[in-house]
């Protein structure tokens, strides 16, 4: 049974699944991270918008791959995420006015975007546990003091959770997919 219901997982969630379309978005941090540490810009302005444009563009591609690779799973409509992306950013900045309301020494909007990595870390018996991870480090940059940190470190810890927890989820997801699909006799949608 419990097979069963990670199939159900995989198939009714086989787009957000495609980890490797995350994998270019985590270029930019990564890169601004480590232009960060070094102390001075060495990326030029224009490249620097290649790659910001490079990394939005190349998931298109991927998906196009992961089709070919896996074929296509159309998850119904009331499941595309959109309600619950609406619903996540409206809390969002009800934790952003929050923040800045009450004041308080650890970081709310932080804390809530590690309980939803949590949850979908939790989410049909732990079968994407590396947002565990992430959601731990989130919750530690959030409840980390600002005060005492030299000024430069928090934007590079910043940069680096931001760049290493989109590595590390479209890894671990793409990882899911093919464990899923790998065990299926045709390793594809259509055998799922």
């Amino acid at each position: 049974m419990d097979d069963l219901h990670r199939i159900h997982y995989v198939t009714g969630h086989y787009a957000h699944l495609q980890g490797l379309r995350l994998l270019p978005l985590s270029v930019p941090f990564l890169l601004a991270a480590v232009e960060r540490m070094a102390g001075a810009p060495f990326v030029p302005t224009g490249v620097w918008a290649v790659i910001v444009v490079a990394s939005l563009a190349a998931p298109s591609p991927i998906g196009r791959y992961y089709a070919r690779r896996f074929g296509q799973a159309r998850a119904p409509r009331w499941r595309s995420g959109m309600l619950t992306l609406f619903a996540a950013c409206a809390a969002f900045l009800w934790f952003e006015w929050l923040q800045e309301t009450l004041s308080p020494s650890v970081s709310l909007p932080l804390l809530f975007i590690a309980v939803l990595l949590a949850r979908l870390g939790l989410a049909a018996g732990r079968l994407r546990s590396h947002y565990l991870w992430i959601a731990a480090a989130v919750a530690v940059f959030a409840v980390q003091p600002s005060a005492g940190v030299a000024s430069g470190v928090r934007p590079v810890v910043g940069n680096l959770l931001i760049g290493g927890g989109l590595a590390i989820a479209a890894i671990g997801d793409d990882r899911v997919l093919r464990r899923a699909l790998a065990s299926r006799p045709q390793d594809s949608m259509r055998a799922a």
